[in-house]
């Protein structure tokens, strides 16, 4: 048979746990197609549970919101922040925001309005949030559901905060306006001591502090001592460029020839003759025996000159004078030896500066680095200073007004309507619940459904040769129905009908039976027909009737009886093989089938239909060692994957070659889509 039907070498199955992990493997386009069939359940209970979310929901009582905004008049001075104790920061919003709904304050609450509710339900109908823009404004909201309750709540549990908030801030103030009086006096004697330590310093080194601000100004050392190198090395290049010069001063001429001139008589015999070929021209054509004669004469002429040019000829005149390179030179060395000059006259000035720069240096060198960290002290201090003076300043204007840096800028009122947006997030998320259930149920329905739907199953979870698929006949015309079935053919019988093979024993068998291999090989049968193919039929069953009985192929396999090729004829070429008992305890061999079909000689081909393989695994497979090629047949959405992968694999246990499977009465819908 055809190579078509060998499955791969190289295939690779993972085993785990008795389960062959190829029959989780899908074709998308039967995946995406069978979600698309059950669209209406996908779409079922997203509506289901949103029905039952919308009922929930507006069979709850409406919430109402109410807010209060608190103002915080005080901005934050995050440098000051930066400098203080994090005990003397003030407060922030987001601060001030979890100190609001305190375990006091909520209990508070709940006593001066009589709430009947506790603590952690309070906790849960309220919210402070800062706000977006304005990180200033406090927001306190109560959602319940009365509007009258949750305006009460909001601005009872504002003003039991702004109390208790004061009476806190005013204690607060007190002790951060002691403490910046005290950081004051400390910083001052610090001050004090700095200063002490300064005038000690510049006595004891004998420098006033004009001369040490100076000395940071003596890195010009530096640069002076950079000029020196760069003018020395000028000045070396310049008296090298000068040597250069005068070398090649010494290789040249005082004057050199400047043109000369190379004449002959030739030349002015040539311009005569052409002038008289020109006013010849102008009497007679090029055809004319005078004018060819000049013009030989003119060539001629040209030759000869051409030639004497080639040769060295002495030159009639010769004009002397001044060279100029010789020149150029001498003005450069001029420039040259001028700037090593004037170099030299820079590099003594610098020598000049040099010892009176680095003698000052050396003497406030000593002190200047010293000096310069407590100046730095001296600095930071005053700084801090007026950082402790602001904080002073502000606490004790605190202490003067005794009011806290929080107010009621804005006091709740009870709403006019509910709070719909936690309804429509609910809603939402019923949506996105709903929506996900349904597309797992219906993924997991196609998942768990491990069942043949295409050839993909055949070529990449059986690891088989894809012979083709067969639509159902009712849902197809029939021309599109025996095209499909001309493909298969043509996949399973080509081969063997070009090479006019002779006694071809072709196995169908299925796993599970009801799949149409009977239909199938009828159908086969009549694409024969025109073809003058002669076809034995060899149909497995279980029961037989009496009549039929004469047909029957057990007695000549089993005892291996002889049997007359006639009696195939006299049923139509159709004979029958049981299933008997005596087949199920005595092993058939393989001999035994080959012996019985060489009977058959005058045959093309031999159609075994097989029996169920899960009746007899042994007998299957014996019959499907004998056969040139097996086909499997599996109905669309009815074979298991699992049971049909075990009948492969026991066929390629035993060394059955050329499998081939047909998924047949494939759904218009996925047939279309060529599955």
């Amino acid at each position: 048979m055809a190579d078509i039907y060998k499955s791969s070498e190289e295939e690779q199955q993972t085993i785990l746990g008795g389960i062959d992990l190829d029959i989780f493997k899908y074709d998308v386009r039967v995946f995406f197609i069978s979600l698309y069939r059950r669209l209406p359940f996908l779409m079922l209970v997203p509506v289901s549970v949103m029905a039952l979310t919308v009922a929930y929901i507006y069979s709850q009582p409406k919430k109402w919101k109410a807010t209060c905004i608190l103002f915080k008049s005080v901005q934050e001075e995050s440098a000051k922040e930066n400098e203080l104790s994090t005990l003397r920061k003030p407060l922030s919003a987001e601060v001030i925001k979890e100190m609001v709904r305190s375990k006091s304050n909520m209990r508070a609450v709940t006593k001066n309005l009589k709430l009947a509710m506790t603590v952690e339900g309070l906790y849960g109908a309220t919210e402070v949030t800062v706000g977006e823009k304005n990180k200033n404004m406090i927001n306190v909201t109560a959602v319940t559901d009365n509007p009258r309750t949750s305006s009460d709540i909001a601005n009872e549990l504002s003003r039991v905060f702004l109390d208790n908030y004061e009476k806190m801030m005013n204690r607060a103030v007190q002790k951060r306006y002691d403490y910046f009086a005290h950081q004051k006096i400390v910083v001052l004697d610090r001050i004090q001591k700095l200063e002490d330590e300064k005038e000690a310093y510049l006595e004891k080194h004998h420098v006033n502090e004009k001369d040490l601000e100076l000395a940071k100004d003596l890195k010009d050392l530096a640069e002076l001592n950079d000029k020196i190198l760069k003018t020395e090395g000028r000045q070396k290049a310049l008296e090298i460029q000068v040597r250069e010069y005068k070398e090649k001063i010494k290789k040249l001429d005082p004057e050199v020839k400047l043109s000369y001139e190379i004449t002959t008589v030739n030349d002015t015999e040539l311009v005569l003759k052409k002038n008289e070929l020109a006013a010849l021209r102008q009497r007679f054509t090029d055809i004319n025996p005078k004018v060819k004669k000049v013009i030989a004469e003119v060539a001629a002429m040209e030759k000869k000159i051409e030639a004497e040019k080639q040769t060295k000829r002495p030159p009639g005149k010769i004009i002397y004078g001044t060279n100029t390179q010789l020149t150029n030179l001498e003005e450069q060395i001029f420039k040259a030896e001028t700037e090593i000059k004037s170099l030299q006259f820079e590099l003594e000035r610098y020598a000049q500066e040099k010892p009176k720069l680095v003698a000052k240096l050396d003497e406030l060198a000593k002190t200047s680095d010293d000096y310069s960290e407590i100046k730095r002290k001296i600095t930071l201090s005053h700084e801090l200073l007026k950082k402790i003076d602001i904080g002073v300043t502000e606490m004790g204007l605190a202490l003067s007004s005794n009011v806290s840096d929080l107010r009621i800028f804005e006091q709740a009122e009870p709403p006019v309507y509910p709070a719909t947006d936690k309804r429509r997030k609910k809603l939402l998320f019923g949506f996105v619940i709903a929506a996900l259930l349904g597309v797992i149920c219906a993924v997991m329905a196609e998942v768990v459904d491990l069942t043949v739907k295409s050839r993909f199953d055949i070529e990449h979870v059986m690891h088989i040769t894809p012979l083709g698929s067969l639509p159902r006949i009712n849902e197809v015309r029939l021309k599109k129905f025996y095209s499909a079935v001309q493909i298969v053919f043509g996949k399973i019988f080509k081969a063997d009908i070009d090479s006019h093979r002779k006694n071809v024993l072709i196995a169908f068998g299925d796993v599970g039976g009801e799949t149409g291999k009977t239909f199938f090989i009828k159908k086969c049968i009549d694409v024969f027909g025109p073809m003058n193919k002669k076809i034995l039929y060899i149909s497995s069953c279980s029961e037989l009737a009496s009549g039929l009985v004469k047909y029957k192929v057990n007695d000549y396999i089993y005892n291996e009886q002889e049997i007359d090729v006639e009696l195939a004829e006299e049923n139509n070429d159709h004979l029958y093989f049981l299933l008997d008992n005596y087949s199920y305890i005595v092993p058939m061999k393989p001999t035994q089938i080959e012996k019985f079909l060489g009977c058959f000689k005058d045959y093309d081909f031999i159609f075994w239909e097989l029996f169920d393989f899960r009746k007899n695994e042994p007998l299957f497979v014996t019959i499907c060692s004998v056969a040139d090629s097996t086909v499997l047949m599996a109905k669309f959405k009815k074979t298991k994957k699992l049971a049909m992968l075990k009948c492969v694999k026991h066929l390629k246990e035993h060394q059955v070659e050329n499998i081939g499977g047909i998924v047949n009465s494939v759904e218009k819908r996925y047939f279309a889509r060529g599955i």
